[in-house]
Order: C-alpha cells, then structure tokens, then sequence
C-alpha cells in the first residue's frame, strides 16, 4: 500500500542521544488515521556503531546513511528521497503528538501546499510545557504577517506538512545557518497558500543551554534579514521588518559588548541607529558602548 507521508529524522545516532531518538521514533510509529513511512537519516561519523546497526535492522523504517556531518543537507537528500504525495520532520529530540499527521493532513484542501500544526514546548529540567503559539487561530489571516509575532516563526522543524509536488528539494538546499526554518517559513509564506491546524500536533524539547544565546544564532537571525531585503516582501510587513532589523541589530550590539567584541558591538550599534526610529530608541545605549570600548583599552 503506498503511504501518504514521509517521516524524516535526521541524526547522528550518538549514544548519548540514544533515549531522545528512540522517543522520537516511537512517537511517528504510534501515529494513527493515515499512512505514513518513516525515515532516519543517520549523517556524519559520531554515530555509535551498535546504535547505528540496531536502528539499520530495524524494520519498522528504513535507514540512509549520509557520511558528511551535517544537519542541513541531511535534511536536503532527506528530500530528494521522497516519494509520497506528503512529507514532514521531526528533530530527534522532539516529538509528535498523538494524531500529528492525520490533523495536519485532513487540513489540506486543494489551494494548501503547507499545513501547519501548533504544539507545546516543554523545558527538559522542570518538566513545564507553554503552547507555542498562543495566538495560532488568528495566523491563517495574514501568514506573513505572523512570521513577525513576538511567539517567532510558525514553522519549526516538526510543524510543517509539506505538499510534495509544491515544496522542491532547492527550497531546502537553499538555506541559512541557524535561521533555517524561518527562512524557508518566508519563502513558503511569499509563495504559497498556508493553512493552520490548532492543534497540539508536536513537542519541542528545549535543552540546557539555549543556542539562542550565541553569537552564531544572533548572527544567522541578521544573516536571515539580509537576506529577507532581497525577497521583495510585501509593504504591508515593511514597518515591521524594519522595526525587526534594527531591533536585532541591538541585540547584536549588546551581545558582542558583553563578549568584549567593542569593534562588532559598535557597527552593529550604528546599524541599530540608521532610521530615525532606531536613532530615538538606542541612541542613549551609545554611553554604554563607549564604557565597555574604554575598559577594554584598560585591559
């Protein structure tokens, strides 16, 4: 019987992430009221070899080895591999909820070419979960416009059902480091009709130690709006994307000042200050930077 949906889980199948993947696994096969395959697309050489033999002769999915090391294109030739109508991810720390797929799939009508499900998110250490979009419902008005909500991105790795006719390889083989997601949520949301399913469809496990704290993450978000200025977004959004860029750019600038990068801190201060709002919201944070600059030469 054909499937309906491709389940892909890339990893690195590392022994210590051993319980995550299999909870991951576990949490696709208990799917009911569709069809559904899934994949595990074990990449790079830290895969621990009793691990990686024992997900191989398991044949409740099929495996593919990748040898680089790398989340991306894993996820690129995860893709290429397709062949049902349908597809999805799930992070191999994450998980689905009871009937992810079959909620997100009876979403679709002929004009969706993505479906978007809702979920929680549950900090590892106290065990608390938050939904992740409070104010889901209101985002099938205007998709783009809640790609700028203070919840973030509406598409995480494990969100999104994509229609595979409508979704190519080439949106995934074209991606930026550490804004992945949100970059293809623009690309879809430029180009395609979304619809938006209420339900708690995934669960997103948040670790110790949030990326979201490092320069590389505040760098791919910049990286993300650069590369949303040549996408011809549409002016209803512009004030918005505005607003959002020269917010990031402080951000930037407080974070390389609190690592001692004065120089980065500083261009990225002048960036925060180059609209007149921008000037009027962060101009008083330069005594901040010439403090920070002056204790580094006494250093």
């Amino acid at each position: 019987m054909k499937q309906d949906i491709t389940v892909s889980i890339a990893t690195t199948a590392e022994g210590k992430r051993k319980h995550q993947l299999e909870r991951a696994i576990e949490s696709v096969l208990s799917q009911e009221g569709c069809s559904f395959k899934l994949h595990i697309i074990i990449n790079g050489d830290r895969f621990d070899k009793a691990f990686r033999a024992q997900l191989e002769q398991d044949q409740r999915f099929t495996c593919f080895y990748r040898e680089e090391g790398h989340l991306p294109k894993a996820l690129v030739y995860a893709r290429q591999v397709i062949d049902t109508e349908y597809f999805c991810f799930l992070d191999d720390d994450d998980e689905l909820l009871s009937n992810s797929l079959s909620h997100r799939l009876n979403g679709f009508d002929t004009t969706l070419d993505v479906v978007v499900g809702n979920g929680v998110r549950c900090d590892t250490q106290t065990k608390e979960e938050v939904v992740s979009h409070p104010s889901f419902d209101q985002y099938h008005q205007d998709a783009m416009l809640a790609l700028f909500g203070k919840s973030g991105t509406w598409l995480s790795s494990c969100a999104g059902l994509f229609r595979t006719s409508a979704i190519p390889t080439e949106y995934f083989s074209d991606y930026i480091k550490y804004a992945e997601w949100s970059y293809l949520a623009f690309k879809i949301a430029l180009n395609h009709q979304v619809g938006f399913v209420n339900k708690p469809c995934h669960r997103v496990n948040i670790q110790p130690g949030s990326l979201s704290s490092h320069s590389a993450y505040l760098e791919g978000q910049m990286a993300l709006l650069q590369a949303l200025k040549n996408m011809q977004l549409p002016a209803r959004v512009m004030s918005l994307f505005n607003d959002k860029l020269i917010d990031t750019c402080h951000v930037l600038s407080v974070h390389y000042l609190s690592e001692g990068e004065t120089s980065k801190s500083w261009k990225a201060h002048f960036a925060s200050m180059k609209t007149w709002k921008g000037f009027c919201q962060y101009v008083l944070y330069t005594r901040h930077v010439i403090l920070g600059s002056v204790k580094s030469l006494n250093k």
